[in-house]
C-alpha cells in the first residue's frame, strides 16, 4: 500500500472528506503527450518532513491561507502514476515505483507524483495540520540553499552558521 499527501486549502477539507479529492484539469505542455490532462498532485509520505511537505510555501504563494495535508492510501501498488519535476516531462510508472524513484532521487525537491484519477473518500486516511514554515519558494534551489538543512529547521541552521562566524572572527573570545 502506498501512502501519499495532497496539500489542500483548509477551506476545502470538509468537502474533500465527504466526497474525496477531485481530479483537477490542468494545461500541459505540447511535449507532454503521454502525461494525462487531469489528476491529483501529491507527494509520497517519507520520513523527512521537509520533503513530504515541500510544496507548502509555493502553494501558499498562490493563495492558500492555511494548508492541510490530506493523507490517502492507494491499495493497488501496480496502479499507474506519473512522477517528475514540476518543469519536466513526467515519467509513467507504477505507484510503488514512483515512491522508490522519490526515495532514490539525489535531490527530491520539486518532484511531484500525479495520480491520473480522483481519490475516493474511503481512500483518505487522515488530515494533517501542517506547520506553515516548511517548503521552498519560486523553485527548489532558489537563493542558493543546500539540498537539505542539516539541522532539520532553517532557523537552527542559520543560528549555527552565525555562531561559527563569530568563533572564526575571534577564536579566543577577546579576553582583555
Amino acid at each position: 500500500m502506498a501512502t501519499f499527501i495532497h496539500i489542500a486549502d483548509e477551506r476545502l477539507t470538509r468537502r474533500i472528506l465527504r466526497g474525496g479529492i477531485r481530479a483537477t484539469e490542468f494545461a500541459a505542455r505540447a511535449r507532454d503527450t503521454a502525461a494525462p490532462r487531469r489528476g491529483v498532485f501529491c507527494v509520497p509520505v517519507v520520513a523527512n518532513f521537509q520533503m513530504t511537505f515541500q510544496w507548502l510555501r509555493e502553494l501558499k504563494r498562490r493563495g492558500y491561507r492555511l494548508a492541510r495535508g490530506i493523507q490517502f492510501r492507494i491499495i493497488d501498488d501496480t496502479e499507474a502514476a506519473f512522477i517528475g519535476h514540476y518543469n519536466q516531462v513526467p515519467q509513467e510508472m507504477t505507484v510503488a515505483q514512483s515512491i522508490a524513484f522519490f526515495l532514490q532521487a539525489e535531490d527530491p525537491r520539486g518532484l511531484q507524483v500525479l495520480v491520473p484519477r480522483a481519490i475516493a473518500a474511503r481512500e483518505i486516511t487522515g488530515v494533517t495540520a501542517i506547520r506553515q514554515v516548511t517548503g521552498w519558494r519560486f523553485y527548489p534551489a532558489a537563493k542558493g540553499r543546500p539540498p537539505l538543512w542539516p539541522f532539520g529547521r532553517r532557523n537552527q541552521c542559520l543560528k549555527a552558521s552565525s555562531q561559527d562566524r563569530t568563533v572564526e572572527q575571534d577564536p579566543l573570545g577577546a579576553v582583555t
